[in-house]
């Protein structure tokens, strides 16, 4: 029979187990493995004086990066080898030299190798960097160069002066009012106020119709006009490009200053300078030069005397020249009508006015003609408020031959069932020219009519 034991155990014949209550010697204990160092073998956190210092090393987050924290061992001058000169495999580790009795490492020093021969652990491979170990997100840089030490940039030679000392009561550089320069003491001379007459004059100019007028060369104007504007005579206006002859030039305008000079020395002149809006408003700054050219044209023909041709008047200020013209239809009422200018010439000992219109291809056909019949009604009253001269046309001056037909179209619609020689159209840059301002009394003007040839002006 089998003797029963305790815990479902039982004994039989010939078996070696034995319980303690049948009088049995105890189960002998079988001694301990000695442990390894901390550090030898094993994955236990490395200490290292180094640890969270950013200027001598990683953070104390790179426990990856280290290989005696990944279990690899440094060889520490152990000679190169087979595999169990190196120490043999992990069941004997235990019988290394602790950690501290070994030679210490230091950070980067290579110890019994040489420079081209990598790092090796206890069995023999090669330390495995801890970048590969977990790769890095993608974008980012490691940790080793955010952390790590930053080069040092090149210092400036002004950074390394010594700052200079500061005043009492000085201003910081930063605040310091500027330094204001004296203003030039110019001595204005007879050609100057002539200069400045005619800015008051045509309120705007550009230094080749001021260098037409007063000056030999553009040159010589161009150094005048800067040493006006240097002593605050004359005021500078900005001009775009033009699209028509894809040039700009200097515009100049009279100040405040150069009026109030005007006036002490000719008080009869036009002074009319102008304002902060106007500079910055190039709305009609375009029509108002290509005005002035026709204006310096006729000027430089009447300076001319070997030409029968004088300009006895020149008016251009709205309030002078706006007349009322009378209706059509039932209804009496008048419509008033601007021209540009009025102009009354004499050529072969009589006076010849003219009314006046630039054409700058920015007003409707229907309006323009709207503009001639006033014009053809009005044309008795117009001819008595000139003084009763002896002929009154009304010349029309624009860009582009195009332009110049549908204009011609648009006097005819004005005129229906009638023929007349009252309005006259030419184009710019043919009338207008202050380079060869003889071109305005030859053949280059058209009539209404349709099959009119360009014909002169008297």
């Amino acid at each position: 029979m089998h003797a029963h034991l305790p815990g479902n155990r039982t004994q039989r014949p010939g078996s070696r187990l034995r319980s303690r209550h049948l009088g049995a010697a105890p189960r002998p204990v079988r001694p301990e493995r000695p442990q390894a160092p901390v550090g030898v073998g094993t994955r236990a956190k490395v200490r290292r004086p180094d640890r969270g210092d950013p200027r001598r090393g990683t953070g104390h987050h790179d426990r990856r990066r280290h290989p005696e924290a990944q279990g690899h061992e440094r060889d520490h001058g152990r000679p190169t080898g087979t595999h169990r000169e190196r120490g043999g495999p992990a069941r004997h580790r235990h019988r290394e030299a602790p950690r501290a009795a070994r030679p210490r490492e230091g950070h980067g020093a290579r110890q019994g190798r040489a420079r081209d021969e990598p790092r090796r652990g206890a069995r023999g491979h090669r330390a495995v960097p801890g970048a590969r170990l977990a790769p890095r997100r993608r974008g980012r840089q490691p940790r080793a160069q955010r952390e790590g030490p930053v080069p040092l940039a090149p210092v400036p030679r002004r950074a390394l002066r010594r700052p200079r000392p500061r005043r009492a009561g000085a201003c910081p550089a930063r605040i310091q009012p500027p330094r204001m320069s004296k203003p030039i003491t110019l001595l204005t001379t007879e050609r100057d106020l002539d200069v400045l007459s005619t800015l008051g004059a045509c309120r705007f100019a550009t230094t080749p119709q001021l260098a037409t007028l007063w000056f030999p060369t553009e040159e010589a104007a161009s150094a005048r006009l800067r040493r006006l504007h240097a002593s605050s005579l004359v005021t500078k206006v900005f001009m775009p490009v033009r699209p028509y002859d894809r040039r700009s030039c200097t515009v100049w305008a009279l100040s405040r200053k150069g009026s109030r000079a005007l006036e002490q020395t000719r008080p009869e002149a036009e002074r009319r300078t102008v304002s902060e809006s106007e500079r910055r408003s190039g709305l009609f700054l375009d029509h108002t030069l290509r005005r002035n050219d026709l204006r310096l044209a006729l000027t430089t023909l009447d300076r001319d005397l070997a030409r029968d041709v004088g300009l006895l008047c020149w008016k251009q200020v709205p309030e002078e020249v706006e007349f009322r013209a009378p209706s059509e239809g039932w209804n009496a009422s008048r419509v008033r009508v601007v021209p540009d200018a009025s102009v009354t010439l004499q050529h072969g000992g009589q006076a010849h006015a003219f009314d006046v219109e630039i054409d700058m291809g920015t007003v409707a056909p229907k309006r323009m003609a709207d503009r001639y019949a006033a014009y053809w009604r009005s044309r008795r009253t117009r001819a008595l408020a000139f003084g009763g001269c002896a002929s009154h046309r009304v010349l029309t001056l624009t860009t582009t031959k195009p332009r110049l037909d549908r204009l011609r179209a648009a006097a005819r619609a004005a005129l229906p069932g009638a023929t007349s020689r009252l309005f006259w159209f030419a184009l710019l840059a043919e009338a207008a020219d202050i380079k060869e301002p003889a071109k305005l009394l030859g053949p280059v003007w058209h009539t209404s009519a349709v099959d009119d040839d360009q014909q002169p002006l008297f």
